[in-house]
Order: structure tokens, then C-alpha cells, then sequence
């Protein structure tokens, strides 16, 4: 592990970035006249009508159009009084993104078809990994072919997303739109994207400590600091009070998946416990601090190794590259 971390110190002197204005426009237009691009977008469309797994289909499409049906019910109330699985386990802005497909489709139609609604629910998927590959495109220059032939066509990226139907791909885009204008020095739209990641998914609260980190190894003052993270969790809120209940909170923070960094330890008996993967985190966590400077590229690929090995988030493996 120290090993690992000594390489990423010689990785300080990167190339500077482009981050201009016009570079995410630039971008999209030049993927969109790719035929490599172009070929597998289509390939992924039609995998995102014929598969899904059964988690996603039989528990987040019932919850995701009972709130698109009933909008503004709070459906985390509804399936709380009414069914004893925790159908959602996701922030409210989750659920809001993931229904706007819906929300827009019945507004033209009345047709209620399970190949649509697979392919409705996959939507947000498909256009939040277009966008992470236009920013990594900005955030990693003139490494095009490298990123598109290891994250646009990853076999990882496609069964989590257009086969499995994970949502996390959504909190993700969201995440690097705040550390794009945390580059840009943009930090009141870096604070609102870290606070809409957040929303979306509350494992988001393991790359702050590392956000602050590199703010502070940036020089950034303790006023800018703790401005970016009052108005981080204050968009966090935002989405939070609308839907504020025991169902909430039952749903979401007593979720298994908030616990698995719990899941492997040793015994020492006397209830005395030696956790890995909060000490592992816990040495990221230290490490990073010890760094003298910390650059883009270095956060990016920290942020990666804390959500593979402790969310289990294949797909930011990406981020190591």
C-alpha cells in the first residue's frame, strides 16, 4: 500500500489542464462525430431495453413510478406503511432524477409497457455516463483513446449500468461536476454539485474528507473551507426536508449497504473488534494528509480507490487509470 502511495506522489507534476469555459462543449462535440462512440452508444441503447436485473425491477421501478404516477407523494412514507421491504434505499434526489423520464414520457403517453419503462429507468444511466466521459476527457488531456477503449467500452461499465441497472453512475457524475469547478476554482457551483451528489447517495460522505483535504493542501483559507460545506450541506437539506420522515430515515440510513464497511474484521473476543476496511480507510485518510500537495489527478484517483474498496463501486475503476 505504501508502495502505491509513494507512485502517486511522483505523479505531482502533471500536465496542466484545459479547463476553459467552452472545453465541455468542445468535448461533446468532438465524441458525438466519433463512429467508435457512436457505435457502442447504440449498442447500449438497445441493451438498456432488453435487460435489467431483478432488484432494480421489481423493487426501484415500483417505487420510482409510484412517485412519478403520484408526484408529490412522499413514496418513501407510502411503501414504508404499506410493505415490509425497503424497496429504495436512496436520497431523495435520486429519486427525483431517476423519475423525470417518466415524468416526461406519460406527459405524451399513456402506454405502460415493461420494455419502455426498463429503457425509461435506464435514461439517466446512460446520459450520466456520457458526461462522465466528456469530463474525464477534460480532466485527463490527450489520453482520449486511453479512456475511451478502458471506460467507454469497459465491460464493467456496461453490465453495472445498461444489463444490472445500478443508480450509482448518477451520484458519480454529480461528484465530478463539483470537482471540475472545484479545478475551475468555481467553488460555489463545486459546493452545490458536492451537496446534489450527496443527496443522491449518502456514501458520498467518504470522499469529503478528501475534498476538504485538497482544498486545504491548495491553500484554500479556513473561511473558503467551511463555506464550501455549510452550502454543501445546505443543498443536501434542500432535498432532504420535503420528504423528512421515520420512513426516510428508516429507508435510507438503515439501509445494509451503509454497514458494509463494517463487514470484515477480526475478533479479538471481549467485544473487541479489528475492522479492515475502516482502518484501510482510516490510513487513506492519513496518508493524503501527509502529502505535501495533492493534484487533480491524485484526488481523482484516491476518490476511486475509497468507493471500489469500500462501496464496492466497480465502476469508478475507471478513476485508477
Amino acid at each position: 500500500m505504501t508502495r502505491i502511495l509513494e507512485e502517486l506522489r511522483k505523479m505531482l507534476n502533471e500536465p496542466k489542464v484545459n479547463l476553459d469555459k467552452s472545453s465541455f462543449l468542445k468535448t461533446l462535440n468532438i465524441i458525438f462525430k466519433d463512429p467508435l462512440f457512436l457505435t457502442i452508444l447504440f449498442i447500449k441503447i438497445i441493451l438498456s431495453f432488453l435487460f435489467i436485473s431483478d432488484n432494480s425491477l421489481n423493487l426501484y421501478l415500483p417505487f420510482i413510478k409510484n412517485f412519478s404516477d403520484n408526484f408529490p407523494i412522499n413514496s418513501y412514507q407510502y411503501f414504508f406503511e404499506n410493505y415490509s421491504v425497503s424497496y429504495f434505499s436512496h436520497p431523495p434526489l435520486m429519486l427525483i432524477i431517476s423519475s423525470i423520464s417518466f415524468m416526461i414520457f406519460s406527459l405524451f403517453s399513456n402506454i405502460h409497457l415493461t420494455l419502455i419503462d426498463i429503457f425509461l429507468f435506464k435514461i439517466p444511466l446512460l446520459i450520466s455516463v456520457i458526461l462522465i466521459l466528456v469530463i474525464l476527457l477534460i480532466l485527463i488531456p490527450n489520453k482520449k483513446k486511453e479512456i475511451i477503449l478502458i471506460y467507454w467500452l469497459s465491460p464493467i461499465i456496461i453490465y453495472v449500468n445498461y444489463i444490472h441497472g445500478e443508480l450509482h453512475i448518477i451520484s458519480i457524475i454529480l461528484l465530478l461536476f463539483s470537482f471540475y469547478f472545484l479545478f475551475l476554482k468555481r467553488n460555489y457551483y463545486s459546493s452545490i454539485f458536492l451537496g446534489l451528489s450527496l443527496a443522491t447517495k449518502t456514501g458520498v460522505l467518504l470522499i469529503m474528507p478528501f475534498f476538504y483535504i485538497y482544498m486545504f493542501k491548495k491553500k484554500y483559507n479556513i473561511k473558503e473551507i467551511f463555506t464550501h460545506l455549510i452550502l454543501t450541506f445546505l443543498v443536501y437539506i434542500i432535498f432532504i426536508i420535503p420528504f423528512a420522515s421515520r420512513s426516510l430515515f428508516y429507508t435510507i440510513y438503515n439501509s445494509e449497504s451503509h454497514f458494509k464497511i463494517f463487514d470484515l474484521y477480526i475478533d479479538f473476543s471481549n467485544n473487541v473488534f479489528f475492522y479492515f476496511m475502516l482502518a484501510l480507510y482510516a490510513y487513506f485518510l492519513f496518508k493524503a494528509f501527509s502529502f505535501h500537495k495533492i493534484t487533480k489527478r491524485v484526488l481523482l484517483m484516491i476518490t476511486g480507490v475509497i468507493f471500489t474498496l469500500l462501496k464496492k463501486r466497480f465502476e469508478l475503476l475507471i478513476l485508477l487509470s
